[in-house]
């Protein structure tokens, strides 16, 4: 049985997710079961992959060079870089669903949902803030500690 190649996308035109499957069905309702963004997706392609062999390498190429937005696998991240991604997920996915909570309501109710929206959003990216601004001061602690553990001991048995 041959690999195939899938990706997924929005209604927007965003690519969700690349990925190699040799049941892309059996794959499909895996993702649809525990996926988060699979709610969203709108379209898929799929396309066949000769070589088993080549079809890692092919996905591991797809996904660094059209950068889907939920696949983690096959980045390289630094730690900031990481953490950067996550939060676009979930600002992703919060918008979504906020974009379908408000399209289910009244008119009325929409005005005041997005007002609550985008509160609970700026609340939210504040406290983003405020953790990336403590985990720097952990990281600089960190550091210092370091130091003074693997460098200053030598210096102090003078």
């Amino acid at each position: 049985m041959q690999e195939i190649l899938y990706r997924f996308w929005d209604a927007d035109g965003l690519l969700l997710y690349v990925g190699i499957s040799k049941d892309f069905d059996k794959r499909t309702t895996q993702h649809q079961k525990g996926s988060s963004w699979y709610e969203f997706h709108a379209q898929y392609k799929i396309q066949e992959i000769p070589m088993e062999s080549t079809a890692i390498d092919y996905e591991k190429f797809v996904v660094q060079t059209e950068k889907p937005l939920f696949n983690i696998q096959h980045y390289i991240f630094s730690f900031d870089e990481k953490c950067a991604h996550v939060r676009k997920q979930k600002e992703y996915l919060q918008t979504k669903r906020a974009q379908r909570y408000l399209m289910q309501t009244s008119a009325i109710q929409n005005r005041d949902i997005l007002n609550q929206t985008m509160q609970l959003l700026d609340d939210a990216n504040i406290r983003i803030s405020k953790l990336e601004q403590e985990l720097t001061s952990a990281r600089k602690i960190h550091y210092e500690l370091f130091e003074q553990i693997c460098i200053c001991p030598k210096a102090s048995k003078l």
